[in-house]
């Protein structure tokens, strides 16, 4: 029950920050672009593996700033007062961030199908 919660907090406070928002939609946008006007399989390839690694990069940034901003905010210790394991709330930011790199990786996807 925790977990679900916390996951779902997690992903409706990153889909409330615009700019986080929109970065996130838009590195997949411009590498599936830069991917299709490269000429060359070499070059599109390369762009294939760069911008879901990219994109896995600033998810995890994301997590890390989110847990840097709950223990300045002090949710941190609020939610360590309640009875769920340390972990939990670990695993809630990492299920979160999934949600969100499969949903880039979804529209890096569109726009290569879509554009090919």
């Amino acid at each position: 029950m925790g977990f679900a919660y916390l996951a779902r907090y997690y992903l409706k406070r990153t889909l409330r920050h615009r700019t986080l928002v929109l970065a996130g939609l838009a590195l997949p946008l411009i590498g599936g672009v830069i991917g299709i006007a490269l000429p060359g399989a070499n070059a599109r390839l390369v762009c294939a593996w760069a911008c879901p690694a990219a994109c896995a990069m600033l998810v995890f940034a994301w997590i890390w700033l989110l847990g840097q901003m709950d223990r300045v905010g002090g949710l941190t210790d609020g939610i360590g007062s309640t009875p769920l394991p340390g972990n939990v709330i670990m695993a809630s930011r990492v299920a979160a961030g999934a949600a969100l790199l499969a949903a880039q990786m979804t529209v890096f996807t569109a726009v290569l199908v879509l554009i090919h």
